[in-house]
């Protein structure tokens, strides 16, 4: 299959050679039913403005070669874990291994759509294929997202259980997949990004799961705190779909990263638009000013322009923005 600006959702979803990552380019939020199946990845890149068409290429692309080598797209629940649970069946892994490995340590995406979809396409695929040149061996977790029933007891923590299933299910598969489980670095975006950022965290992350802290974390326009969000029937409706109708305060509170860096908190990669109208340049603010707090170790980037959504954002302000991750890594890991 050669992909194009003129490839469709559809076509790429009823692919043959992309038949195990069926629904879950983007997984949640309907995107292969109804009209936006036949949007072409040039008209995506048009709708959503930061989806550029070029680094969704570039990433099916390196999904379509890794899967005819040894990658794959891999359910991180059980049989009857799902059986039991259906919903566990968004849960997967994109597997892209690199063909030259040069770090011992792997990354693990999760890409974001406000905890209602996961945006794999335009947004862990070309990062994971990016860090595949540079040497990573990568994985893009599909997490679970919010439905209509959320509304009464809430999304969270189904997302984190999901990383920490996702961790698991590479641990007990190292030979397999080539790693040592606890060398890794976790990445996010948006939504995702809040998802990595609250890994590092005692209650909510890795150490509530008992499960080793990530060697580093690369977050691109993480949500911080919902309190940044505007307010409006759209907050309203994202908070009770992720925290439960009649949710209090403090249960808000439990999932602001900032209230929760502390000095165990892994080194940090961030970058982020000034110009982003979703995740606002105040939560960059945020953050910066817990990790200074707690002396952990961190690189932030901010660009004049780039809105929301641009992952590798090759065409953006933030271009080149995972070369200088990886730099940082070398610096504060090596």
């Amino acid at each position: 299959m050669i992909v194009t600006k003129d490839t469709t959702l559809r076509e790429l979803n009823e692919a043959p050679e992309l038949a195990v990552a069926r629904d879950s380019l983007i997984s949640g939020g309907g995107y292969f039913e109804g009209e936006t199946a036949d949007l072409s990845l040039e008209d995506l890149n048009v709708r959503f403005g930061t989806w550029s068409w070029k680094d969704m290429v570039y990433g099916v692309t390196r999904l379509l070669t890794a899967l005819k080598d040894r990658g794959d797209v891999c359910r991180v629940y059980s049989g009857e874990e799902i059986a039991a649970d259906p919903r566990k069946e968004q849960a997967k892994l994109f597997w892209l291994p690199a063909d030259r490995k040069r770090h011992p340590e792997f990354v693990i995406l999760m890409s974001g759509g406000a905890y209602g979809a996961v945006c794999t396409l335009p947004e862990s695929l070309p990062v994971a294929a990016k860090l595949n040149e540079l040497g990573f061996d990568c994985f893009c977790l599909n997490y679970r997202t919010a439905v209509p029933e959320d509304i009464e007891n809430g999304l969270f923590p189904k997302p984190a259980d999901d990383f920490a299933a996702a961790w698991n299910y590479i641990r007990e598969r190292e030979q397999d997949f080539g790693v040592e489980a606890e060398n890794y670095i976790a990445g996010g975006f948006s939504a995702g990004g809040h998802l990595a950022a609250m890994w590092g965290t005692a209650h909510k992350g890795a150490r509530h799961y008992d499960i080793p802290q990530p060697k580093m974390l690369m977050l691109d326009y993480p949500l911080i705190s919902t309190d940044t969000m505007d307010d409006g029937p759209v907050k309203t409706f994202m908070l009770n779909m992720m925290f439960g109708e009649g949710h209090d305060r403090p249960a808000e509170e439990e999932y602001m990263i900032h209230h929760h860096i502390d000095r165990n908190y892994p080194p940090v990669y961030h970058v982020q638009a000034l110009d982003d109208p979703t995740v606002l340049p105040v939560n960059a603010s945020l953050l910066k000013a817990a990790l200074e707090q707690m002396d952990v170790p961190y690189r932030q980037e901010l660009t004049e322009t780039g809105g929301h959504g641009f992952g590798l954002g090759s065409e953006m302000d933030a271009a080149g923005w995972v070369d200088r991750a990886v730099k940082y890594y070398e610096e504060v890991i090596k």
